[in-house]
């Protein structure tokens, strides 16, 4: 090879790499289907800045009610069945503070895996059968968290995250603050 050829074909390369590492940092739209401690879900990422998204989800799962009673735990009633779920709709944005550290550490950024600092709003209808036993109301649940998201393989991909959360009774009018946790494994649609 020419010695005045090489020196481009090293910058030629070097700008390939630096571009393919670029492009692995970028977010992308990700339409998951997932199951977790809150029920089933579908949602789907959307990026609207460089660290930044948004996902909208729908799906069904447990239902809530607050109420005046003393202590922490007992103001937050929830019912998990499966014969009787709630519809949930949310809007969850998450802010990736940590993906520059992780390629440089040489760990996967597949399925915009990283670390992130979220905000939840959430409405949870009532059961969908006419149940009065379990006493579950229209809620609407707010937090904010700390959290992580990774791959598992090619598809799969899992999420855990952990803050604070509000909690509101639409139907008494009545609050409360309490801890938010959510862990959560989906599939990614082959979709984009």
């Amino acid at each position: 090879m020419n010695k005045n050829k090489l020196p481009f074909f090293i910058l030629l390369l070097t700008l390939l790499i630096h571009a393919v590492a670029l492009h692995s940092q970028r977010l992308h739209i990700l339409p998951t289907i997932g199951l977790g401690s809150k029920g089933i879900d579908f949602s789907i990422e959307i990026p609207i800045a460089k660290k930044f998204i948004i996902e909208p989800a729908i799906g069904l799962g447990q239902s809530y009610d607050f109420s005046d009673r003393d202590g922490v735990f007992p103001k937050l009633g929830t019912h998990w069945a499966l014969s009787k779920p709630s519809v949930h709709l949310s809007a969850n944005s998450k802010f990736f503070f940590d993906r520059a550290r992780r390629l440089r550490k040489g760990k996967s950024l597949l399925f915009n895996s990283g670390s992130f600092i979220g905000a939840k709003v959430e409405y949870v209808t009532k059961p969908l059968t006419n149940d009065k036993f379990h006493g579950q109301t229209n809620t609407l649940l707010a937090s904010l968290n700390l959290g992580l998201q990774s791959n598992i393989g090619k598809y799969w991909r899992y999420s855990l995250s952990f803050g604070l959360g509000y909690g509101r009774n639409l139907e008494y009018s009545y609050g409360t603050f309490y801890p938010a946790a959510d862990i959560k494994v989906g599939y990614v649609l082959p979709l984009f």
